[in-house]
């Protein structure tokens, strides 16, 4: 999940928009509804915000972490 609030924040940042329709949109809409329903508000509000302040680095690494994890 705060792959997914870092993701947003660089768009963002960079002027990128993200895709508003189609399998990415829907993905991305999937996984954010997931992390909501299994988390608290709180916990995840804290992790938004956390991902939302990520540098580039914390989240290439955060991403190779949990690539690992799925090998």
């Amino acid at each position: 999940m705060r792959l997914l609030a870092a993701v947003e924040a660089f768009a963002r940042q960079s002027g990128i928009k993200l895709a508003t329709v189609g399998p990415i949109q829907m993905a991305y809409d999937q996984a954010l509804e997931m992390d909501r329903a299994q988390l608290d508000p709180a916990t995840f509000e804290a992790a938004w915000a956390e991902g939302q302040a990520m540098t580039l680095e914390q989240v290439l690494a955060l991403a190779t972490e949990n690539e690992s994890e799925e090998s």
